[in-house]
C-alpha cells in the first residue's frame, strides 16, 4: 500500500492544467480542421492583449502622451510581437503620396487633440473606433510572439505588461485595465489549479461530518475518510501519469471520487454493523460485508463508468477526454475501496480484538432516518404512484426534445472577472471584439505579396462582408491603401507590397497568409452568444457564396463561428453520449441480475430525473449548454447508484420464487433507505463545493448533479418500491433471478 500510494504521489505531481476557452471546441470536424489550418497561415486574435486605457479626457497632452509612451515601452518588452494603438493610425500626406500620422509628433494642444480625436472616429475603416465616443477610452492591442509559450513564461510576460501599464501613467488621471483571450486564458487556469484542491478538501470535511454524524462515531468516520483519501490519491497519480490534464470539467473529478468513495465505503461500513448484530465476528464481517454489499458497488461503480464512456464518442476532443478521465476514476476509486476499505477494518479488529470499532451505537444510524412509513405508504398507493410517474416521464420527455443549444466561449469565466469586464466595455464603447476571419485564395503571382487581380478578389470580398454585417470593423489590406488613389489598380497594388514589406511577420500575418497563398479579411462583431454568432455568421456566408466564386472563399472561420457551429453540434451530440450511457447501464443491470424486467425497470427512476432538469432547462429558456450536457450524463450514473443498491438488498432478501413480493420489498426499502439518504446527502454536499467555484461552468455544473442527486433520491425510494410492487402482479415477471 505504502509503495501504491508513492507511486500515486509521484503520478499527482505530473498533473498539468489547462484553460477552456477554446479546447471545447478541439474535434475532427471540417470547421475545426480549417481553424487550425489558418490559425497558422495568419496571426490569430488569441495572443492579443488589450489594454484598455480610461481617463477623463484623453486629449489632455500630458494623458495622451503617457499612453504613447506606454506603446514605446510595450514594444520593448521581451515577448512582445507588435503593439497597435490609434497611433498608428494614418492619413495621405498633403502631396498625397506617402502618409502621415493622424495624431502628430509632438503632440498639439488640447483643443487641436480634441478636433483629430473627434474626427477619428469617422475613418471609413472604423479602425477609428479605437477611441470612444466620449475621449474617455482607447485601447493598445499588443501582440504576443507566443501565446502557447509554457504557462511560467506567459504569466511573467502578463505581469510585466500590467506592471507597465499600471505606471504608464499620471496618478488618479489614468487607469490601464488588461483584456483579451491571453488574460482569460490565465484566469481560467488560476482558478482551475485553485478549485481542484479547493472541491477536493471541502468534499472530504463534507463527507467526513456526515459519516461522523450519520455512524455516531468519529473513529468510523476517520475509517471510512481513508479508503476515500486512497481513492483520491490512486485517482489523481493514474491520470498524471496518463497525461490527462485538469480542466474546466475534469477539475471537479477528484471531488467526485471523493465523494463516491465515501459512499461505497458508508456502505460496506453500515453492513458490518449489520453483521456484528447478527453475531459475526469484527475480524470476520469485512469480507463478509464484501461479499454481500461488494457486488452492488462493483456494479454502482460500472454504471457510472459506463456514463463516463457515454462521453467518449463525443467529437469534442475536451468532452471525450474528460470521459476518458472519468472512467479511470470510477475504475480506480472502486479498486482502492474495495482493497483498503476490508483490509483496514479488518487489521483494526485484529490489533484491538477486545475494543470494536462497532461498541455501542456506533455505526447505527439515527432514529430519524427510519423511513420504514414512506415504504409502507409507497406500496399501497403503488397504482396512482405509477400513473403519476408515466404522465411526468412523458410531458417532460416531451419538454426535453425542445431544449436548444446554447454557448459561448465566456461561459468559463465570471461576469465580474475585471478581464471580462473590460472586454464587454470594448465591446459596446470601442471596437467588437468577435472576430470571424475569410480566407481569401489569392491567384499565382511572382514574388509579391500582391497583383492586381489578387488585390481586386480581397476588396471584392471586403465590400461584400461589409455590406452583409453592416455593424461589424471589416480590417482587410483595403483598409491600408490610401483613399485618393483608389481606382488606380497600378498605384494600389505598389503601396500594398511596399506597406506590407515594411511590416513584422506578426503584422503583415493579418492581411496575408504565411505560405502567400491566401489574403485576409477579418470581422469584428459584438462577441454574440452562440444562437446570434450563427445568425451573423449565415448571413455572411450566403452572401459570400451568392456573390464571390467559391473556390476564391474557401469558407469564414475563427473561434467565433466555432463557437456558433461546432458547439451546436457539440451538444447535440452529448444527447447521444446520454442514450449511450441509459443503454449501457440497462444491459449491465439486466446482466447482472439475470432480468431484463429489471434492467428496464431500474432505468425509470433515474431517466425522469435527468428529463425533468432538461425540461427544465428547456423551459426557462436555459438551454442546453456543454457543461449541463456532460452534468446530466454523468449525474445518471451517479443516480443509477442507488439503484443498484435497492436492487441488490432486494437480492439478498428475496426468495428466487417469488422475488419481487410486498413483504420483502418493504424490509429491503427499510433496510437500505437510511443509506441512502446518508450516501446522497455525502454526495449533495460534495458537489456543493462547486457553488464557491470562481468559473460559472463548474457552478451550473453542481447545481445540476444536485438537482438530479435529490430528485433520483426521491425516485429510488417512492418510484422504484412502486414498480417492484407492479411486476409481483403478472405471472409474465415471476421468473426466478440471481439469488444471493
Amino acid at each position: 500500500m505504502l509503495v501504491l500510494d508513492a507511486a500515486a504521489l509521484l503520478g499527482a505531481s505530473k498533473l498539468r492544467y489547462e484553460e477552456g476557452l477554446d479546447v471545447p471546441f478541439s474535434s475532427s470536424s471540417q470547421r475545426y480542421q480549417d481553424y487550425v489550418r489558418f490559425k497558422e497561415q495568419f496571426t490569430p486574435p488569441t495572443g492579443d492583449v488589450a489594454i484598455l486605457f480610461t481617463a477623463k479626457d484623453l486629449a489632455e497632452p500630458e494623458i495622451l502622451g503617457a499612453i504613447q509612451d506606454f506603446t514605446l515601452d510595450a514594444q520593448l518588452i521581451d515577448g512582445v510581437a507588435d503593439v497597435y494603438s490609434i497611433f498608428a493610425l494614418r492619413e495621405p500626406s498633403p502631396n498625397g503620396d506617402s502618409t502621415l500620422p493622424i495624431i502628430p509628433e509632438p503632440l498639439p494642444d488640447r483643443p487641436a487633440l480634441t478636433q483629430i480625436l473627434d474626427d477619428m472616429r469617422a475613418l471609413p475603416t472604423g479602425l477609428g473606433r479605437f477611441v470612444s465616443a466620449d475621449r474617455t477610452m482607447t485601447a493598445v492591442v499588443v501582440t504576443l510572439a507566443e501565446p502557447d509559450a509554457p504557462l511560467p513564461a506567459r504569466k511573467a510576460l502578463l505581469s510585466e505588461l500590467q506592471t507597465a501599464a499600471a505606471e504608464a501613467g499620471p496618478e488618479n488621471k489614468l487607469q490601464a485595465e488588461l483584456t483579451g483571450l491571453p488574460i482569460l486564458r490565465e484566469t481560467v487556469i488560476a482558478s482551475v489549479f485553485k478549485d481542484t484542491w479547493t472541491f477536493t478538501a471541502f468534499g472530504m470535511l463534507c463527507g467526513f461530518l456526515v459519516c461522523a454524524a450519520a455512524l455516531r462515531s468519529i473513529t468510523l468516520a476517520v475509517l471510512v475518510l481513508m479508503p476515500s483519501g486512497t481513492a483520491l490519491l490512486w485517482t489523481l497519480g493514474v491520470l498524471g501519469f496518463a497525461g490527462y490534464p485538469i480542466g474546466v470539467l475534469t477539475v471537479a473529478l477528484p471531488a467526485l471520487v471523493a465523494v463516491l468513495s465515501f459512499t461505497d465505503t458508508l456502505h460496506l461500513t453500515f453492513e458490518m454493523r449489520r453483521l456484528r448484530d447478527n453475531g459475526v465476528s469484527d475480524e470476520k464481517a469485512p469480507l463478509e460485508a464484501l461479499r454481500r454489499v461488494g457486488p452492488a458497488c462493483a456494479l454502482a461503480s460500472i454504471t457510472t463508468a459506463a456514463a463516463f464512456a457515454g462521453l467518449t464518442i463525443s467529437t469534442s476532443a475536451v468532452i471525450s477526454g474528460f470521459g476518458v478521465s472519468g472512467l479511470i476514476a470510477a475504475l480506480v476509486s472502486l479498486a482502492a475501496v474495495v482493497v483498503t476499505c476490508p483490509m483496514l477494518f479488518t487489521t483494526i479488529a485484529a490489533v484491538r480484538p477486545k475494543r470494536s470499532v462497532f461498541a455501542g451505537r456506533a455505526g447505527m444510524y439515527p432514529a430519524f432516518l427510519d423511513l420504514g412509513p414512506l415504504a409502507d405508504f409507497t406500496l399501497r398507493h403503488y397504482r396512482p404512484i405509477l400513473v403519476a410517474s408515466f404522465l411526468c416521464l412523458v410531458a417532460t420527455a416531451v419538454a426535453y426534445t425542445q431544449i436548444a443549444p446554447n454557448f459561448s466561449i465566456h461561459e468559463n469565466i465570471d461576469a465580474d472577472e475585471p478581464a471580462f469586464v473590460a472586454l464587454k466595455k470594448m465591446d459596446s464603447e470601442l471596437i467588437p471584439t468577435g472576430i470571424i476571419d475569410i480566407p481569401v485564395r489569392l491567384a499565382p503571382r511572382d514574388n509579391e505579396y500582391f497583383d492586381g487581380e489578387a488585390l481586386a478578389r480581397v476588396k471584392a470580398v471586403h465590400a461584400v462582408t461589409a455590406a452583409a454585417v453592416p455593424d461589424a470593423v471589416v480590417v482587410s489590406v483595403q483598409s491600408l491603401l490610401n483613399p485618393s488613389r483608389s481606382g488606380d489598380a497600378g498605384e494600389e497594388v505598389t503601396e500594398a507590397n511596399a506597406i506590407l514589406a515594411q511590416m513584422t511577420e506578426t503584422q503583415r500575418g493579418r492581411f496575408v497568409s504565411r505560405d502567400g497563398d491566401f489574403g485576409l479579411v477579418r470581422v469584428a462583431v459584438p462577441n454574440h452568444e452562440a444562437a446570434h454568432g450563427r445568425e451573423t455568421a449565415t448571413a455572411l456566408e450566403t452572401a459570400l457564396k451568392e456573390q464571390i466564386d467559391r473556390g476564391i472563399v474557401p469558407g469564414a472561420t475563427g473561434l467565433l463561428l466555432l463557437q456558433s457551429f461546432i458547439s451546436g453540434e457539440m451538444i447535440r451530440d452529448l444527447n447521444t453520449c446520454f442514450l449511450m450511457a441509459v443503454v449501457l447501464s440497462g444491459l449491465l443491470i439486466a446482466y447482472w441480475f439475470r432480468s431484463g424486467v429489471l434492467g428496464l425497470v431500474a432505468l425509470v427512476p433515474n431517466v425522469l430525473p435527468i428529463l425533468a432538469v432538461g425540461a427544465f432547462l428547456a423551459v426557462s429558456g436555459w438551454g442546453l449548454e456543454y457543461a449541463s450536457g456532460v452534468a446530466l450524463t454523468i449525474a445518471f450514473g451517479l443516480a443509477v447508484d442507488d439503484t443498484v443498491h435497492v436492487l441488490n438488498r432486494l437480492r439478498l432478501n428475496a426468495d428466487s420464487a417469488r422475488p419481487y413480493d410486498i413483504r420483502v420489498i418493504a424490509t429491503s426499502i427499510k433496510e437500505v433507505a437510511p443509506v441512502l439518504v446518508i450516501t446522497s446527502a455525502v454526495l449533495a454536499l460534495g458537489m456543493a463545493g462547486l457553488f464557491f467555484s470562481s468559473l460559472p461552468t463548474l457552478r451550473y455544473f453542481g447545481g445540476i448533479l444536485i438537482a438530479v442527486f435529490v430528485m433520483a433520491l426521491i425516485a429510488d425510494l417512492v418510484v422504484l418500491p412502486a414498480l417492484l410492487r407492479w411486476l409481483d402482479t403478472p405471472s409474465l415477471f415471476r421468473r426466478p433471478w440471481r439469488t444471493a
